[in-house]
């Protein structure tokens, strides 16, 4: 009768590795010794994804005019609003008083404003000269939609004398109906500068 007491390999068998069934076994480092972290492949694709999305998002702004930058290279809009205001009750205010007010140029366009530009540039020879009349666009607050000039004479006049009460001020001394809202304390205008050509230094 066989012997149960004790199992088939008794002592037991030394462990033989088999390629086909077992795993391979990493080798044994020395006690103390520390592994190397994994390599990390690179990736070179989300980079690449992130620049495509910034290159839509300023083009898209671009196209509908919507980017700061596009906004200041095309000038604003619609004339100020306060501005607008104080216009039309000035005008109503010197309608009561008989005298006869109107607008003769508000808000213009970067284009519009560059046309008067390269002629008064011609026409002066220099930008300081020109600048005495006609500044350029990056600087006009006719492009900012914060200026008017206004007319005729009689009523740049009136303007000049009663425009504080709305915060209408004459802004040169050689334009007697350029206006921009530039009251300041106790609702009084700012001293007059001798022309525009000063603004090419600020």
């Amino acid at each position: 009768m066989a012997d149960r007491s004790h199992p088939p390999s008794f002592p037991p068998a030394l462990a033989v590795a088999r390629p086909d069934i077992d795993p391979p076994r990493p080798p044994k480092r020395p006690p103390g010794s520390r592994s190397a972290p994994p390599r990390r492949r690179r990736s070179t694709g989300w980079p690449l994804g992130v620049l495509g999305i910034v290159a839509l998002v300023i083009g898209t702004l671009q196209l509908t005019g919507l980017a700061p930058w596009a906004q200041a290279d095309q000038g604003a809009t619609a004339l100020d609003a306060k501005l607008e205001r104080s216009i039309e009750r000035a005008i109503a205010a010197a309608a009561e008083d008989g005298v006869e007010l109107t607008v003769t140029s508000g808000l213009r366009s970067v284009a519009e404003q560059r046309v008067l530009w390269d002629e008064a540039l011609e026409t002066y020879g220099s930008e300081r000269e020109a600048a005495r009349w006609v500044l350029p666009p990056e600087l006009s607050a006719h492009v900012q939609g914060l200026a008017v000039d206004v007319g005729p004479a009689a009523g740049a006049a009136w303007l000049a004398d009663h425009g504080a009460r709305w915060g209408l001020c004459q802004i040169f001394a050689n334009e007697p109906w350029h206006f921009e809202r530039a009251t300041k304390n106790k609702g009084t205008c700012p001293e007059l500068l001798p022309d525009a050509s000063l603004l090419l230094d600020r």
